[in-house]
């Protein structure tokens, strides 16, 4: 992920420059065009533009690649028949995080992360909650409506549900109960 916002940076820096040499060529300056014919003049220097060509055409399949590259979602395994695995993925289990955690009074937003442990899953939760509301007593229902609601529609084993309150909303506008 990093190395690819640093090609990117990379590329968006080189486009600007070839941008701004090309609108000063447009303009009618002369002096790169005779820079590049005296650079061109050795064969050293050929090597280095050659060398200099196979680097971003190497670039650009890679980004060529990555553009069109088919993410797939992580997936839990549920359970093992006879007829083969059954599995869903962590982007379904979060959304029936956020499913169960709207029931709760009290919380206005939900961004759950779930991750493939040895013995089930954990689910990471950050929440947002309404003000004056029991902190302890709303993450711990948390936790167990979660864990339970798991259990029952889905039958995974959850190792741990951890809570995060992210931030006390203030505005007022909460959902219709």
């Amino acid at each position: 992920m990093a190395s690819e916002r640093v090609l990117s940076l990379f590329l968006a820096l080189l486009l600007f420059f070839l941008g701004l040499l090309a609108v000063a060529l447009a303009a009618g300056w002369t002096i790169p065009l005779d820079y590049l014919e005296n650079f061109l003049s050795g064969t050293n220097e050929r090597w280095v533009l050659g060398l200099l060509g196979v680097f971003f055409v190497l670039v650009s399949f890679f980004l060529f690649r990555n553009t069109f590259r088919v993410k797939i979602p992580t997936q839990t395994e549920i359970i093992n028949t006879s007829l083969g695995k059954i599995k869903i993925t962590n982007s379904a289990l979060e959304h029936m995080v956020t499913k169960v955690t709207r029931e709760i009074n009290g919380i206005k937003e939900t961004k759950a992360i779930i991750k493939n442990t040895s013995g089930g899953i954990a689910i990471y939760i950050q929440v947002s909650l309404l003000p004056d509301i029991n902190i302890p007593e709303t993450t711990m229902m948390i936790q167990t409506k979660v864990k339970e609601y798991f259990g029952k529609v889905v039958g995974i084993g959850v190792e741990e549900v951890r809570v995060l309150v992210t931030k006390l909303s203030t505005d007022l506008k909460s959902r219709v109960e």
